[in-house]
This record gives structure tokens, C-alpha cells and sequence, in this order.
């Protein structure tokens, strides 16, 4: 594949998140229309959906057909998506189940029980922005009902000072922050809710969903040091790259919204603190540890993505060199296989302990798409836009 042109290698992205499998279609109910995980080519199989992932793919299907993706059933894929978390992967608080299992192995997925586990603040922020960017497309009005249900519960989880509890335990019932996982606090990341609130705002007009989001960019500002980077495990200081830039870019995308340039500037100064920490690979590592003050020397693909993403949306031309560079190593986990389910889709790569995974990644291929589409349009003098970030 090193010797495609990137436009055939962003045609075979596509291809696999169109028709790897990654989407379940035409299956039995409880299973059609989410989007799984991640396909493992050595055991040729399907980790768990994942409601989180189906959220986001809703905004990729959008953006292809925006970005004029010649396939006319992109939109019907985003409806089928939206009936499985509707009718399969919605709670009755409107928070918004984890992942569905297919195979169960006990202990090992404590808090993910399919019926009463964990309802975590940010998939519904995911989902909210999804089926928003669905309606704004389709005009359904249940898409729009559907996106109310799931906001109250996002403003049911906000905390006065402006952030978010990370995630609610509806047996109990329980409002959960705890500083054990970057994803488990209340954090900086959780302006990535501020996508679909404002998306709500602009459809409604409904003013608290615009003050929510302000309020949790307000809040998220109080986690960024001087050198731009964003302490995403506030008990260690840490930062850990992922979330850091789903800070970067909640704060992009409602400081383009609502003409905040405190916002814009504080996701540009992320971008840079990223963007400055590149390693001789060209990649950038997925962790910074404050008590050693040094980076980790593992990478991940969707980080890298994201990294990308956020620099060609937010730095200027002096950096072109560095983003090419990380372009390039991004490719570099693009998989070339004779098997369709992961021929074009994009692995994951190393975890922070450095465990390596050689799945083929939903979200990894979508970040991964954008990205290398973004840079693109950069460089043949387009502006690209944050209007569906997936």
C-alpha cells in the first residue's frame, strides 16, 4: 500500500468503513445497524458494538455525504445506526448503554453489563451529536425528540461549576466521579459535549443547552497549563494524548460556534503542545507524565489522528512540515490484507503500558479518514471545517 497515491488510500479507508462489516446490516434486531469495535483478523471475529463508536459513525456518514461521498445510501446507513440506539441501546434515564458483548467472559467486563452497567456522560454526548447531525440532514422529527431525551440526561450530569460527572450507575442510583481513569473524573475532555449541545441549541433554540456548553468549556480552560497541554488525571497531574485532544476540540469547535476566541486559542494552543511533542518516527506519544516530566514512547493511531486533525484545523503554515511527517507514520498503520473485513481500515497500535494491538479499528479508521482528508484539502489551498468532526 506505501506506494498508493493518498487518494486511493482514502478510497480504500472508505471502503472498509463502508463495507468491511464493521456496520452490522441486515441482522437480527438487536444487532442491526450498530457499529462493532474493532475486527480482529486473526481470530476473524467482532470484539462488542460499541454505542459510543455508532455515535460517532453517524457524524462520519454525515461528513461523507456532506463531503460528497458518491454513495446514496450513506444517510439510510445513518438511519439504521440510529433505530439500534434507539430501540437497543438506549436507558430509560436517556443515558446510553456501553458495549454489547457477543461473547460473555465473566469478570472481565464489570460495569459494561448490557442491561444495568455503566451510562457514561460522554458516549451520550457522542450520540447527541450524531443523530443531531442525522436530523439536520433528514429532518426526522424522532431524530429530534430522540436528541432531547438524550440531552436531558447529559444536563441531569453536569455539576454547577460546569463540569460533567463521568458516568451514572443506574441500579444504585449513582452520579460518579472518581479519579481512578482519565475517563472515570469529571475532565477538560468533556468539551467534546459541547458538539452536540450546540448542535441542539442551533436546531431548538433552547438556551440551556447553550449555557451548558459554555459552561463546560469555562470549566475545561481551568485544566490547561501555560505550555497548552490539558492534565486529563488531575490527582497525578498527567496527560494523557486522547483525551486531550477531545479538549482541544470541543473548545475549536464552539469557539468557531459562538465566536469565542479564548476558545479558539486555547484549542490551538493544544494543538501545538501536541503537535511539538513528535517523536523521530514522525508519530506523537500517547502519554506525558508530570512527576518525570517526559513522554511516554508509545503510539496510537487515533491519537495520531486526532493530533493531525486539530494542527490543520488550528496551526499555521510553519507547521505543514510536522504534519506531513505525522501524516506519514499515520499511514503506516493503514493494514494492506487479502481479507476484506480489514483490508484499508486502520490498526490501533500500542497502549500507554506499551501492549500492542493489531485490530482493525472503528474509530481509529474514522479519526484516521478525517484527518487525512483535512490535511488534504489544506494543502490543495481548501479551508477545511470542524462543522462534523467526527
Amino acid at each position: 500500500m506505501e506506494n498508493l497515491p493518498l487518494s486511493e488510500k482514502l478510497r480504500k479507508a472508505q471502503n472498509w468503513f463502508y463495507n468491511s462489516g464493521i456496520q452490522n446490516v441486515d441482522r437480527e434486531e438487536s444487532l442491526n445497524g450498530g457499529f462493532n469495535s474493532w475486527y480482529d483478523p486473526k481470530a476473524k471475529e467482532y470484539a462488542y458494538i460499541f454505542s459510543e463508536i455508532t455515535g460517532y459513525a453517524l457524524t462520519a456518514l454525515v461528513h461523507l455525504h456532506h463531503h460528497g461521498d458518491p454513495r446514496d445510501d450513506l444517510l439510510q446507513r445513518g438511519e439504521l445506526a440510529t433505530a439500534w440506539l434507539t430501540k437497543q441501546a438506549t436507558h430509560p434515564s436517556g443515558g446510553v448503554r456501553t458495549r454489547y458483548f457477543y461473547k460473555e467472559v465473566p469478570g472481565m467486563y464489570t460495569g459494561y453489563d448490557w442491561k444495568n452497567g455503566t451510562l457514561y456522560t460522554f458516549d451520550a454526548g457522542v450520540v447527541l451529536f450524531g443523530v443531531t447531525n442525522l436530523y439536520k440532514t433528514q429532518a426526522n422529527p424522532d431524530y429530534l425528540n430522540y436528541a432531547r431525551t438524550v440531552a436531558e440526561f447529559i444536563l441531569a450530569m453536569q455539576k454547577p461549576e460546569g463540569g460533567f460527572y463521568a458516568y451514572f450507575l443506574p441500579t444504585i442510583p449513582e452520579k460518579v466521579d472518581v479519579p481512578d481513569k482519565w475517563s472515570t473524573q469529571s475532565g477538560a475532555y468533556h468539551t467534546k459535549l459541547a458538539l452536540g449541545l450546540l448542535r441542539l441549541f442551533e436546531l431548538t433554540g433552547d438556551e440551556r443547552y447553550r449555557e451548558a456548553a459554555v459552561n463546560t468549556c469555562e470549566f475545561a480552560l481551568n485544566f490547561q497549563r501555560p505550555s497548552g497541554r490539558f492534565v486529563t488525571y488531575r490527582r497525578e497531574g498527567d496527560t494523557h494524548m486522547h483525551p486531550h485532544c477531545y479538549s482541544g476540540e470541543g473548545l475549536l469547535f464552539a469557539g468557531q460556534f459562538l465566536n469565542e476566541p479564548r476558545y479558539v486559542e486555547a484549542a490551538r494552543r493544544a494543538a501545538a503542545w501536541s503537535l511539538n511533542s513528535q517523536m523521530a518516527s514522525g508519530g506523537t506519544p500517547s502519554m506525558y507524565y508530570k512527576s518525570k516530566k517526559e513522554f511516554g514512547p508509545y503510539e496510537r493511531s487515533d491519537e495520531l489522528a486526532q493530533v493531525l486533525r486539530l494542527s490543520t484545523l488550528t496551526l499555521d503554515d510553519s507547521y505543514l512540515p510536522r504534519m506531513q511527517k505525522l501524516r506519514d507514520r499515520l499511514l503506516q498503520f493503514q493494514v494492506e490484507s487479502d481479507d476484506p473485513a480489514a483490508d484499508g481500515g486502520f490498526r490501533y497500535g500500542w497502549d500507554e503500558d506499551g501492549t500492542e494491538y493489531h485490530h482493525v479499528n472503528s474509530w481509529c479508521t474514522m479519526f484516521a479518514l478525517q484527518a487525512l482528508q483535512m490535511l488534504a484539502q489544506r494543502e490543495s489551498g481548501l479551508v477545511p471545517k470542524c462543522d462534523f468532526l467526527v
